[in-house]
């Protein structure tokens, strides 16, 4: 009987060592946008500049636009017009 259980061995998995840390996390898109109707709109979100964001307003003037990161809640509000999003070409030349 001492036979057969040396006969048997173990078989040990290996488990390779991680070769890199894993990535960094992407950055957020980060888009510019206004309130068109002055209703607000408020998000907390870990993505925003400063976690959260308060937007409301009258228009597209560069003071009353806000850099908000493109959550799945300010994409909602884009589409369905609450917030109305700034060209990066309009920008660029509102900032000049």
């Amino acid at each position: 009987m001492a036979e057969s259980e040396s006969k048997r061995t173990k078989r040990v998995k290996k488990v390779k060592a991680p070769s890199a840390a894993p990535p960094p996390p992407a950055e957020p898109e980060m888009v510019d946008v206004y309130s068109p109707d002055g209703r607000v709109f408020t998000e907390r979100h870990p993505d925003h500049p400063g976690g959260e964001v308060w937007i409301a307003g009258d228009g597209p003037q560069a003071s009353e636009t806000v850099t908000v990161a493109r959550t799945l809640a300010v994409e909602r509000a884009i589409r369905a017009g609450r917030l109305k999003e700034v060209p990066k070409a309009r920008k660029a030349a509102a900032d000049e």
